[in-house]
Formats: structure tokens, sequence, C-alpha cells
């Protein structure tokens, strides 16, 4: 199926879509509130972000990919666009069953395992261009803190101990605050098992620590009697005969350890922490009682974020004896009934047109920023299938980032991810992967091809940044574009818009206010990002006849978007550098513009002369041998209309 959900909109009819331009403010879906939220943190200069990491017991695959990728983006966005300051962290699951089965079967150690899939993973995501996140935390780092967090769920009566693990009491809970928040078709499905241990085998993790994605049982083995004693409560144990739980709904905090497990002390005896309460541990302690936004794979929705939820809210209450911890009635129409159904929801949350629906669905509430809750904001990436199939080793469908990068450029992955709207379910198939390089192959001949024409212009390519706030002016005139000894070429210097030019102009304006929309809109640069493909086609039709400064203009703008959503080369390449301010970036330096340009203008009037003679054969293949000496130092020259350009060639 395809799930490109973007809106192919000609470049040449997107004036119109500007009714709501005055509208400043971002919209993003919100998972918790089912609706497009006003983005508003508490604090615009430090946003603070959680994003679920990984369960380091295997390699990387394309569903870690599609996820981190797609928060890199949004990140990128929030921070490079609209300007805010994000303090991002991402936690690494290190201790975990799988992990200690994993090193169990290859004879290594927990530690070494683990540390082995963590390097690989956090290299392959410099590798794919994403950010490193500010704060990375491990959980063997931060037992002492889960500890802390659990014993005050105990000493609050909302956790319980049993033969060395201790439970969340869940309907104790649910006696004050309300469940299933993020997934409401789940109100009936009481039982969670523990964690990460009880994963189906055969189910892979789509998304981000979606090794735990399954955790919700089998509607057929329900058991809705949840307040049963301690006691007579045989039929709740889990695999282990020794667990016994109050509810069916409890949910594991800490675990006592088995034999020869890694364990550490508490007051319960040997264990380590489960899986939920890493996460709201970690959270608490970087960030203490608030938090913006909490992110991840959709799949991590219910049980994972939704325990984090309850442990969250829990700690609240046993610190500050609250009971006003979310505001139902944003939420709740009243206390039985979701005011929208998991069906009716669907559309509200891909609908990306910016013309009608910019604000259909929009929570203008204040929820974003209550001062009553922990985290009023999730946001979750959508699933990825593998060729309309879920990824699973055993259908032979898995993935990892390395098979895709033995193939293809990172920037082709990431130019995939970025046609994919970031919280719609998405289908891969190879052939999406072949015009993602097809495209990234029309960006970087854009950007080389108009580089080519500007360094025609001016001999040089000494450029300083143009900002967006100097719309009226295709050149600032406060800009020392040009150093004192570049050359112009005069007879193109000294041309005025023409008609095409002004054409080309309006359309490059209409792209920037339409960029701006989409980006206000649940970030839709799936949308954003075809926009600026349209304008690219459209200046490459043109470019022959366009004056330089048009084209400069242009490149420009291009050059920051492309930045801006991480499509950068990778070091080598000297186009678009990440490390580099690329709107500073000198494509020639000094020297190599005088020897190249030499090698250019004599080749130039070698074909030239040979145009008027018949027996001219050797003065083309003179041409055509400086064309590859040229080509030896990454540089090509081709020809066209009584002229020659010279650009990068590097694609």
């Amino acid at each position: 199926m395809n799930t490109n959900n973007s809106n192919n909109t000609n470049i040449t009819n997107n004036t119109n879509n500007t009714n709501n331009s005055n509208d400043n403010n971002i919209y993003v879906y919100n998972s918790l509130t089912k609706n497009k939220d006003i983005f508003k943190p508490i604090d615009p200069n430090n946003v603070n972000i959680y994003i679920c990491g990984p369960t380091v017991y295997d390699s990387p695959h394309i569903g870690h990919a599609r996820t981190y990728i797609s928060f890199d983006v949004v990140r990128r966005v929030l921070e490079d666009y609209f300007g805010y300051g994000i303090n991002m962290t991402m936690n690494i699951t290190n201790i975990d069953d799988k992990i200690i089965k994993r090193a169990a079967e290859t004879g290594t150690s927990w530690v070494d395992l683990s540390r082995k899939y963590e390097k690989e993973f956090l290299d392959q995501m410099e590798v794919l261009s994403v950010k490193r996140a500010n704060f990375i935390t491990r959980v063997d780092q931060y037992v002492p803190q889960v500890v802390k967090y659990i014993e005050e769920l105990v000493s609050g009566s909302l956790a319980y101990e049993s033969n060395g693990s201790v439970y969340f009491d869940l309907e104790e809970y649910k006696k004050y605050k309300k469940y299933n928040l993020l997934r409401p078709e789940t109100q009936k499905n009481s039982i969670i098992l523990e964690g990460e241990d009880t994963t189906n085998s055969n189910n892979s993790n789509n998304n981000s620590n979606t090794d735990n994605s399954n955790n919700n049982i089998n509607n057929n083995n329900i058991n809705n009697s949840s307040n049963n004693n301690i006691n007579n409560n045989n039929n709740n144990n889990t695999n282990n005969n020794n667990i016994v739980k109050k509810n069916d709904g409890d949910f594991v905090l800490w675990k006592a350890s088995k034999h020869n497990e890694i364990s550490y002390d508490s007051p319960w005896g040997k264990g380590r922490p489960g899986w939920h309460i890493e996460c709201s541990a970690m959270a608490h302690s970087i960030y203490g009682e608030k938090l913006d936004i909490h992110g991840g794979g959709v799949d991590l929705s219910f049980p994972h974020h939704e325990n984090e939820i309850a442990q969250s809210q829990g700690l609240h209450m046993c610190v500050t004896n609250s009971n006003i911890l979310y505001n139902d009635n944003i939420i709740y129409n009243d206390n039985n009934n979701i005011k929208d159904s998991d069906n009716n929801i669907t559309n509200k949350l891909y609908n990306t047109n910016i013309t009608n629906n910019i604000n259909d669905n929009i929570n203008n509430s204040n929820i974003t920023n209550n001062s009553n809750t922990w985290c009023n904001t999730f946001w979750h990436t959508g699933h990825l299938n593998i060729d309309g199939r879920k990824m699973s080793k055993s259908l032979k469908n898995f993935l990892t980032i390395t098979d895709i990068l033995n193939v293809y450029s990172p920037v082709t992955l990431r130019i995939l991810f970025i046609q994919h709207t970031w919280n719609a379910p998405m289908n891969y198939d190879e052939e999406q992967l072949k015009r993602a390089e097809v495209t990234r192959k029309k960006i970087y001949n854009f950007i080389s091809t108009a580089e080519g024409y500007i360094i025609k212009q001016y001999n040089s390519y000494n450029i300083t940044n143009i900002t967006d706030s100097d719309n009226s002016n295709i050149l600032n005139n406060n800009t020392d574009i040009l150093n004192s000894n570049v050359l112009y070429d005069t007879t193109k210097y000294n041309q005025s818009m023409s008609h095409t030019d002004h054409i080309v102009f309006d359309s490059y304006m209409s792209t920037k206010n339409d960029v701006d929309l989409y980006l206000r809109n649940n970030i839709n640069y799936t949308d954003a990002f075809n926009s600026i493909i349209n304008l690219i086609k459209l200046t490459n039709t043109h470019m022959d006849v366009l004056c330089t400064d048009m084209i400069y203009t242009i490149l420009t703008y291009v050059k920051r978007m492309m930045n801006i959503l991480g499509i950068t080369l990778n070091s080598n390449s000297n186009i678009l550098n990440n490390n580099s301010n690329m709107l500073n970036n000198n494509i020639l330096n000094n020297n190599d513009s005088i020897v190249i340009h030499a090698f250019n203008e004599f080749r130039n009037t070698i074909r030239m002369l040979t145009k008027n003679k018949s027996d001219s054969k050797a003065y083309y293949d003179a041409c055509d041998n400086i064309r590859k000496e040229v080509e030896k130092y990454g540089y090509k020259i081709e020809d066209k209309k009584g002229e020659s350009t010279i650009k990068r060639n590097n694609l």
C-alpha cells in the first residue's frame, strides 16, 4: 500500500494556500488527547523531551532508523527552523531478559553484549546524521534512582512486595486516576504481562524499543475480575509460579533475581528494575516532575507509556498527596466515554491538507502547559511494515540498517522516511527506496549545477548567509557576497530580472510560505519537502535563462532547508557538510578557482575556434583531455548552448 501522505500540489498553484498565514502557532498531534494541540512548552528555550531508545541485544534495524530519523527531523525543525531550545534525553535499555538470554547463548557477559550493540546503534545513528541526544541514560547507571522511586510508590500504597518482586497496584491507582489514556481500546485488557520477557519471540520490533511491543495479552485470556485478594489469586500467576499479584493488571517494578542473573541490592532483596519503571525513574532524574514531550514508536503507547504515566502520576500523588493530576474534562467528556473512538481519530491523525484542515481537530486548551501534570504531550511514530507485512526474522523480511547501507546511501534512507508522515503507518518496499535515490540525485544535481552557474559568474563562491528575514531583497545590501579579488562577468551581472525571473521568484516566495504552513501543521515535513522539490524542478527548467542572483537566492534557501531536514553528505564531500556552515561554505578556494577556471576558459576558447574549422579534431581532443584532467580533481565540465559550465562531480 502507498503510505505517502504527501499533498502533491503544483508549485504554481500554491499561492492561495495562505489563509492561515496569520496563525503563528504550531499544532502537533498528541497521542494523549487525540488532537492536534498547540505546541506550548513550559520554557521555549528549554523544551524537555524524553525518547525511548533501543534494547541493545541485536543489530539495529530499519524500524529503528525510521523512528530515530523521524524524531531527528522533528527535533531539527523545532530547533533550527522555529528556534526552540531542545533538551533531549534518550535511554538505552541495557538490562533486559533478551540481553541476558542472548549473552548466555553466545557465551559472553551481558555487559559486553549490550555495550557492543549500543556502540553499533550509536555509530549507525551518526552515519544516518541523527543528532545525538543531550543525555543518553542507561538502566544500569540509574539503579539507585529506580530503587528510590519504587520506595516512594510503596510508601504511598501504590506498590507492594511479593516474593522479592515489587508490583504497581493498578487498582489502587485507578481509584484516583484514569488509566488507558493513550489506548482507550485496551480498557478491558486488564492483564499486563511482565514487560520485556513476555514478548512473542516471533514479533520483531518495528520502531524504537519495540521488542516489548506485544505485552498486552490475548483477549481470549482476559480475567476481568481485577480486585481479587492476594491470598485467593491463584489464577493471577504469570509463568513464574512464585509470582503472586493482587490484580491481573499489576505490573512489575522490581524483578526478583533468578539464579546467575544480573542483580542489585534493594530493600526487597536482590533483583533488577522492571521495564516500565526504568524510563520513569531516568526521566524524573533528568527533568524532575515536569516533562514537555515523551516520544517513541506507537507500539510503545500501551502498555509501556501508559504505565509510565501511572508510575509518574503515582509518584506525584505520593509526594504531594495531590489527586488532581490530569484535567479529565480535557481528555474525557465524562467518566465513562472517551471523546473520540479509535475509528474516528484515524483520519484526523494523518490529515495534512494545509488549505482546509490545518485547524481540524485542534485542541486549543492549555493542556501542553498544565501545571498539574507530569507530561501532557506524547508523540508516537507510526508502524513500519515490510512489503505489507510485519517485519519478522521468521518471515525473512528482517532488514538491518547495515543491509540498507550496503546498497544505498544514508541520505537516501533519510529521504525515504522524510517522504512519509512521521506519525502515519508506513509500508517499506525497495521500489520506494529506489525512488528516494532518484530524488537524492535531483537535489544534489540541482545544487551542483546551480553552484556551477554562480562559480562561472563570480569566478569564486564566497557567500554569506541570507536569512528568511531578507524576503524583500534577493541580495542583502549589507551582505559582503564577494571578496575584493573576485572578477565579474559584467554582461550577466548587469542583467535585470526578466519575466521568467519574476515567475520563479513568485514561486520561491510561495514555496517558503507553504513550507512554513506545513511545518506549523503537525510538523508536516513530508509536504514541505515536496514543495521544495517542486521549486527545484521549476528552477532547473529555467536555469539557463535565470539571472545569477535568482539562482543564488533559491540555492541558498534550498541548502538551508536541506540542512534543517538533515539531508547532508558524509564528511568526504563538501557540498553539504554537516560540520560546517553550509551557507558560508566556499565551494572553491581562491587557488582552485584560478586553476580550474583557467582550464575552463582555455577549453572554451579552443571550442569556439574549432567551430570555424573543418579539420579540427585535434582541437576537440585537446578539449576532451582537459575535461578528463579536471575530472580527476572532482569537477565536471558540461557544454550548454555555446558555453561551458563547471560543477562538482560527486553524485
